[in-house]
């Protein structure tokens, strides 16, 4: 409660901060236009009336040039916009197909024509160039490309993340580095606001689907004060939004291992479980045509792995009981055990002095009353038998088992409201979930060395964007994750407490209740 009321605190002041800057040159999620206006002598033209609007929603944006016939627009929306200039005496001109990517400055100068106003001159020459102003340089990631290119799927969704080592300056020895930082000393941010792990800053917090993603940018290196958290690059996140029009995909992403090739033996071999089923949708659209829409996006996955094909050895029915006479080396000969306790029953320290094991003249054979207990029988009453017979009583009798299957979905929604010619306000909510599967393995029956975990988390962004005059913006952000692991310690989590009470030794403590990683309570045994 305490850092969430500090957070708050902090951004509240953050927000007045920005409200004391003349100019605020951040611009997070958003792009910036720039450009002058001159007429055909090459004179620069102030007082021009430059609207862009957004071709998709509606959005549109009023600036005036200054006395030199610049002018700037920063905090803009990425999208498609067209860019109308005005000015008494001069024909309009209107440029359409103007780009404004995540985090970038574009650059465009418009040459007005002497003529009249109501005259309209349209240019369908290239698009813009990217500026070089500015210091976040950096590679745009489009959305186009992003549908485009193929994704691998690997026991879970499509990974947002994927496409950065596609990017120039990225590596991908041992994780991500960007142009030379250090491995998870990224920084990532979704609509503005930073997405790493709060555990080990990693990049395991894949909050939205690959559908809801419109498009990104690989910032390298001098980029602005406002990114200089970290080291190693930031990777710059947008969200989709809705449009005036309705539209929305469906997709499914289907492997089963009947459609894989067989293996490359002579005889044919039976192909072990290889299943994953990736469906998804996502849809967006006016709720109020030019002031308020919305985008969604859902993302199931669900996988199936074959079992380990390794093999593991599980004690037979003659160890179990004591005979070791079966316990030979590759040529046959018998490996002798040896007792660690004198005929006292105290512990020999040098294992040099310790005597071959014997019970009535038989070595190798430990006597049934020295490993008989209520604890030994319900341990080894758990334990499964050898499936496979081997040479010897000691290796590989025995095929492994794991935990195989898995599942996970991601949902987002965004939404947009132009409240007034002013104000804008932007809302979107990402969540993660893992479901727990038990942990298994290497053998049934037996806690495994693994944990079993399941995991949401959720993502919470907010952005207002103030208009106090042509040249005085406020940008707002706020930003809140969270990440909720349980882990069952030792998968432990499928044993009950009756079970751990008849296997505890006397005098040392039993974990009871522990479910989803909580220790309720602890009981000692005397």
């Amino acid at each position: 409660m305490k850092r969430t009321a500090l957070r708050s605190l902090g951004s509240f002041l953050a927000f007045w901060a920005f409200l004391t800057l003349g100019v605020a040159y951040g611009q997070g999620d958003r792009g910036t236009l720039a450009g002058t206006v001159t007429d055909p002598s090459g004179a620069s033209i102030p007082e021009a009336t430059v609207t862009i609007t957004n071709s998709s929603t509606g959005f549109s944006h009023v600036a005036r040039t200054g006395s030199a016939g610049e002018y700037r627009v920063p905090l803009i929306p990425m999208g498609t916009y067209s860019v109308t200039v005005e000015h008494p005496g001069f024909r309009k001109s209107e440029t359409a197909g103007v780009v404004v990517n995540i985090n970038t400055l574009v650059s465009l100068n418009v040459q007005l024509v002497v003529g009249a106003a109501a005259e309209t001159v349209v240019v369908t020459s290239a698009a813009p160039l990217l500026s070089e102003e500015g210091s976040n340089l950096g590679k745009v990631m489009t959305n186009e490309q992003i549908n485009e290119l193929p994704l691998s799927l690997g026991g879970g969704p499509r990974s947002t993340y994927a496409f950065i080592p596609l990017l120039p300056g990225v590596t991908t020895a041992n994780g991500d580095r960007i142009a030379g930082g250090l491995i998870q000393g990224s920084s990532i941010l979704m609509d503005g606001a930073e997405s790493m792990s709060q555990r080990r800053n990693d990049e395991g917090m894949n909050g939205v689907s690959v559908e809801a993603i419109q498009e990104f940018k690989v910032q390298s290196s001098s980029y602005s004060a406002e990114f200089g958290r970290l080291s190693n690059g930031v990777v710059n996140f947008g969200l989709k939004s809705g449009t005036n029009n309705f539209h929305g995909t469906a997709f499914d992403f289907f492997r089963n291992e009947y459609f894989d090739a067989n293996s490359a033996s002579w005889s044919p071999a039976k192909k072990g479980a290889r299943r994953q089923d990736n469906p998804g949708v996502s849809f967006g659209g006016p709720i109020l045509k030019d002031k308020l829409h919305f985008f969604t996006a859902y993302e199931y996955s669900y996988w199936i792995n074959p079992q380990p094909t390794n093999l593991v050895t599980v004690p037979t029915d003659a160890i179990r009981s004591g005979d070791f006479r079966n316990y030979k080396d590759s040529s046959g000969r018998m490996i002798p055990i040896f007792d660690p306790y004198d005929a006292t029953g105290n512990l020999i320290t040098d294992q040099t002095q310790r005597q071959p094991m014997q019970c009535n003249g038989v070595y190798n054979m430990i006597c049934p009353n020295r490993i008989s207990s209520a604890i030994i029988n319900k341990l080894q009453s758990m334990l499964p038998t050898p499936e496979l017979t081997t040479s010897n009583d000691r290796d590989n009798n025995y095929r492994a088992i794991a935990q195989t299957k898995n599942k996970q979905n991601v949902f987002s929604i965004k939404g947009d409201y132009a409240a007034t010619a002013k104000d804008r306000l932007a809302f979107s909510f990402g969540r993660t979930f893992n479901p727990p599967y038990p942990s298994l393995g290497p053998v049934a029956g037996v806690p495994t060395s693994n944990f079993g975990s399941d995991s949401m988390i959720r993502y919470y962004r907010f952005n207002e964007d103030h208009i106090f005059t042509n040249n005085l913006v406020n940008h707002f952000t706020f930003g809140f994750d969270q990440r909720r692991i349980f882990e069952g310690g030792a998968g432990l989590t499928d044993i009950s407490d009756s079970t751990r009470d008849s296997v505890q030794f006397p005098g040392t403590d039993s974990r009871q209740g522990l479910q989803h990683g909580a220790i309720s309570e602890l009981i000692s045994s005397t």
